[in-house]
């Protein structure tokens, strides 16, 4: 890699492709008879809490550079933020780029991409496209304020892998399998009053990937071959049962026979 200006070129290392674990050290010392252990190790958590929930390098907003302690730090998320984890299943034909038979992979910018969609719609709704696009920056951060200057978003995204993830049928109709868990960080009025509220229609009337205004089906074509088109996500999460108190896992789509339920939703 060369910088602009130099003749000697500079050695840009890489971190892999995500997939392998790869073991860093971090370490901080304080100034030699200036500071006693104790500050050093409240500094060490600052530095824990950093990179393991904030993470380190570009699109940390959408859960790269997320690095895992071997101590296990307990996160301390400010007073006004809150975090929630869904679980979620995807049938989709896939998600791609150009390449649609060697590079079919589900990553954090699909899911930050959907979320920002949906958010972007509703939007629309209720406010002038000035000011969608102002909230949608607020929201989710953009790159170019039209002037030059960027804005950070205040909801965060991760995507963590579970066991299932991207298997595809050996024989036709081809779709794919994908499970994992989604874990959204915003302040907590802002994730409860317009996050969560937009989340339940996004997943209640499309997917992800490839399709996701359709949903999945099978369908015979001429040549005898069964295909697949569109998709179906599924998310649920985890409440506490009000009868007996103990967690229970509960899905978080809107009941299509329930159409009060759609309009109460939407008007708050």
């Amino acid at each position: 890699m060369f910088h602009r200006g130099q003749s000697k070129p500079l050695s840009f290392y890489t971190l892999g492709d995500g997939e392998d674990k790869i073991k860093i050290t971090v370490g901080i010392r304080g100034i030699l008879n200036q500071t006693t252990a104790e500050e050093v190790q409240e500094v060490w958590e600052w530095v824990e809490q950093a990179l393991s929930l904030y993470g380190v390098g570009s699109r940390t907003a959408s859960g790269y550079g997320a690095i895992k302690s071997d101590n296990k730090p307990k996160l301390k998320l400010p007073k006004d933020e809150s975090i929630k984890i869904f679980n979620f299943t995807l049938y989709s034909q896939g998600c791609y780029g150009a390449n649609q038979k060697d590079d079919v992979q589900l990553r954090p910018s699909h899911w930050r991409g959907w979320l920002r969609s949906w958010v972007w719609r509703f939007l629309l709704g209720i406010m002038s496209q000035d000011n969608a696009k102002k909230t949608l920056g607020e929201l989710l951060g953009n790159i170019d304020d039209d002037n030059g200057t960027s804005n950070k978003g205040c909801v965060c995204l991760e995507l963590i892998k579970n066991s299932t993830w991207g298997e595809g049928s050996d024989d036709q109709p081809r779709f794919y399998t994908w499970q994992g868990k989604l874990k959204i960080t915003a302040p907590k009025d802002i994730l409860n009053k317009i996050i969560f509220p937009i989340i339940k229609f996004a997943v209640s009337v499309g997917g992800v990937g490839r399709g996701w205004r359709r949903p999945l089906h099978i369908f015979q074509m001429n040549n005898g071959h069964n295909a697949s088109r569109g998709c179906y996500l599924k998310l649920s999460h985890k409440v506490k049962n009000p009868n007996t108190g103990k967690p229970q896992i509960r899905g978080y789509q809107l009941s299509p026979n329930k159409p009060e339920t759609w309009w109460n939703t939407y008007q708050k």
